[in-house]
């Protein structure tokens, strides 16, 4: 499956799951994909590393995604 796919499929699911990964495309485009792929392979899921300090954010870039 694609990382395209994957993450149409988890979009479908309405969860909160799908809303993420809905934040982080929206901010870092197609680069996303080539980490879903990563999780899905490994069984992960991709997060949004926890921000320094009390700073509300609404921009992430690729190097604020991880896997766990």
């Amino acid at each position: 499956m694609t990382g395209k796919q994957i993450f149409e499929k988890h979009i479908g699911e309405q969860g909160e799951y799908g809303r993420t990964l809905f934040f982080m495309v929206r901010n870092v485009g197609d680069d996303l994909f080539p980490l879903l792929e990563k999780a899905e392979a490994e069984g992960k899921k991709l997060e949004i590393k926890p921000l320094k300090g009390d700073l509300l954010t609404d921009e992430i870039t690729i190097d604020d995604i991880i896997l766990v």
